[in-house]
């Protein structure tokens, strides 16, 4: 019987990079003639710019522009296996952090490398085209404890169902969105960190048919900037053996970092620093969480499969009794990777907090015509992945925006526009 092991935190799926590498251009820019006047003016043609451009363009009395710095995706973009292999591409800004003080030790630089997409699609092209709207219990607090009135899940759910179209009966089947079974989510981990509520997780797991040693380890040392260093002492061991990898997620943490620009010219890159684990929380939830994936991975079903934890060791880490608290802590912040979701850097609330930048219309506090329409207005990330809720926000800013235009059109001020909408 082979033997299958178990491999620690990692996510990356296996391509095909000689075909999709051969027409990664794309197709050419289509040149538009521009009016000298547009009712709205949408600024990055993402989830959310795509989103709104389209809905405000089906009032045939309105003119809409679309702006976005990147170019048209190729149909190989769609193919969600090859998200990994677009990473550092054309189509990618490729941002990335600062180094971190206490994380990502097992990355270069100890810098977390933030894949954001430069084409029309934004980071939905990138991504691994996950449809998770969050939990209900998300957006009840975003309307009772963070001053988002009319943002509760009663609120929001018909904006999910809008946009959506599948056979489940209690999912909406006559939207855009079609959403498949790629990649199962098969439980979320209730640990003795959340507290608050039985039914409200704070770390969930997916499995994948892929490891980070499915490719000999070249995707992962490049999309997620590991050294070599990590990758030969602890995954090159077991290629080509039989393994499997369960994945813990952080799905609602604590510690809380900044983005600032770094010049005054548009072209330099902003500052990124996300102080990963700088709060002691977000390493307890992990901690708990590597504990029920050890003892899930060496259950009774698996240890038919003869499976067996990992034994080497991430490097600086040795001094700990393997598997102890302190030991799964150091695990957690020698390979500490992004999961793609960053938000909440522009963030909705009650006007009287000094926090906030944009009320519930989305509408920036103190300049006229202007609106914030992408994740960046989460008061609070969503429990899961955030591409459906950055497209409920512009289903809901999209009504929000015609029913203003409706009760009280103005004229046009800067640049002739009436509203100004960024998605970044």
């Amino acid at each position: 019987m082979s033997v299958a092991r178990l491999l620690p935190l990692a996510l990356v799926p296996f391509y095909s990079a000689f075909l999709f590498k051969a027409t990664l251009r794309g197709p050419p820019l289509v040149k538009f003639t521009f009016a000298d006047v547009y009712d709205y003016i949408v600024v990055g043609g993402g989830s959310a710019g795509a989103v709104v451009a389209s809905r405000l363009s089906e009032d045939p009395g309105v003119s809409v522009l679309l702006l976005e710095a990147g170019g048209l995706p190729n149909f190989f973009l769609d193919v969600p296996l090859l998200a990994a292999e677009i990473q550092q591409t054309k189509f990618d800004w490729a941002y990335r952090t600062v180094p971190q003080e206490v994380s990502c030790f097992g990355l270069k630089n100890r810098q977390s490398l933030w894949p954001r997409g430069k084409v029309l699609g934004g980071s939905s092209v990138l991504n691994y085209m996950l449809y998770v709207r969050g939990n209900r219990r998300d957006y009840d607090r975003w309307e009772r404890e963070l001053g988002c009135l009319g943002w509760g899940w009663d609120s929001v759910l018909p904006y999910f169902l809008k946009s959506e179209d599948n056979r489940d009966p209690e999912i909406a089947f006559n939207g855009p969105l079609t959403v498949l079974g790629g990649v199962e989510g098969i439980g979320f981990l209730r640990t003795k960190y959340n507290a608050e509520s039985d039914d409200w997780p704070d770390a969930e797991i997916h499995f994948v048919s892929s490891s980070p040693a499915a490719d000999g380890g070249h995707t992962i040392r490049r999309v997620m900037g590991m050294t070599d260093e990590l990758f030969n002492r602890v995954y090159k061991p077991y290629l080509n053996m039989d393994s499997f990898t369960m994945y813990p997620v952080l799905l609602r943490p604590k510690s809380r970092g900044w983005i600032k620009l770094r010049s005054a010219d548009p072209n330099d890159h902003p500052v990124i620093d996300p102080r990963y684990l700088t709060e002691l929380q977000d390493v307890l939830v992990l901690v708990e969480a590597m504990k029920q994936l050890i003892a899930l991975g060496l259950s009774e079903p698996f240890r038919k499969f003869d499976a067996q934890i990992f034994t080497t060791d991430f490097p600086g880490c040795e001094a700990y009794a393997p598997y102890s608290d302190e030991h799964l802590a150091c695990l957690a912040r020698t390979y500490t990777a992004t999961i793609y979701h960053p938000s909440g850097t522009c963030r909705m609330g009650d006007a009287r907090d000094p926090t906030t930048v944009v009320d519930p219309q989305l509408r920036v506090l103190g300049v006229s015509g202007l609106r914030v329409v992408d994740a960046s207005v989460f008061p609070d990330i969503p429990s899961g992945n955030t591409n459906a809720p950055v497209i409920m926000v512009a289903e809901k800013a999209s009504d929000m925006i015609r029913k203003s235009r409706a009760f009280a059109w103005r004229p046009a001020s800067l640049f002739g526009t009436h509203d100004w909408l960024w998605d970044r």
